[in-house]
């Protein structure tokens, strides 16, 4: 089952690029790049540990931790951006540091677990494995603690995109602590299905980057203008948990859309009546063809 873990890392390094290159740039998404970069490595590492010889195989067991190590940090960096927190407290970028450069060792050394099987990948694992996942999760946690303050207080995009990483956060998470760590004490080795948990941390993560105002986004598509495809697609996704999530900035900003588009029609109208022996038919026609996107 190799494939589902190419596929994943495939798709997440994809997704990391397409956001990258969207403009107007953010720095929010040189992080998700890098993040996305650290799943796909895990991916990759997952897909051909299994063609190493023999002797390689309990190093690569201790190295496809490594990738995810660095995770939790770009992920809290993400969170610190989509809430619009300003000052980042230093000490979590030390503490950070300093807990990934020793669980770097002690996977370079070989001290995160050892196979008891290597043609399926069982292993067992050490301290330091255990080690890993609590500071994954606890460190995950501290974020995820963040964007549900964000949800419930924040308003308009920031309580959006706040929610969406959430929920993505949520699923992708105990998606990929179930395969790793959970079933393997049940004795079902179901590992390489882990990375599709990054699969939808990146599509949720993604759609809460790329829509910093969905109502911005959705005047370009009615005016016709180029969106990229991730954008366009989302829009209905992100305007209904707008809608739900903060009914009042929803309204008040779809009020503010129709005002615009009335205006906008009526400036037309008159500069086409200005127009010597122009027929009611031909105007009408005109602005039609200039306006039909909003009323269809």
């Amino acid at each position: 089952m190799q494939w589902v873990s190419l596929f994943s890392a495939i798709f997440v390094l994809y997704l990391g690029i397409h956001v990258f290159r969207m403009v107007p740039k953010k720095p929010v998404q040189k992080y998700f790049l890098l993040l996305c970069i650290c799943f796909s490595l895990w991916g990759f590492l997952f897909s051909f540990r299994g063609l190493l010889p023999l002797e390689l195989k309990n190093l690569a067991l201790n190295i496809t931790v490594i990738p995810v190590l660095f995770a939790p940090y770009l992920f809290y960096r993400i969170v610190w951006f989509i809430t619009e927190k300003e000052g980042e407290p230093k000490t979590s970028l030390y503490v950070s540091s300093a807990i990934v450069l020793y669980l770097v060792g002690a996977a370079l050394s070989s001290k995160m677990g050892v196979l008891t099987n290597p043609e399926t990948f069982e292993a067992k694992g050490f301290l330091n494995y255990h080690l890993a996942n609590a500071y994954c999760v606890l460190f995950s946690l501290r974020s995820m603690i963040l964007l549900s303050k964000s949800s419930y207080e924040g308003s308009g995009m920031v309580k959006v995109r706040s929610a969406l990483l959430l929920a993505g956060c949520l699923l992708g998470i105990w998606i990929s602590i179930g395969f790793v760590y959970i079933l393997p004490f049940f004795g079902l080795n179901k590992s390489y299905l882990a990375s599709t948990g990054s699969v939808i941390f990146a599509l949720s993560w993604s759609v809460a980057i790329i829509h910093f105002d969905a109502f911005q986004v959705r005047e370009r598509v009615l005016e016709g203008s180029g969106i990229p495809i991730l954008k366009r697609i989302t829009l209905g996704l992100v305007m209904q948990v707008y809608r739900i999530l903060d009914p009042i900035g929803y309204n008040l900003n779809l009020q503010m859309s129709h005002e615009k588009f009335i205006s906008d029609l009526l400036d037309h109208s008159n500069y086409l009546l200005s127009i010597p022996g122009s027929r009611k038919s031909e105007r009408t026609k005109i602005l039609r063809s200039r306006f039909k996107r909003y009323i269809r």
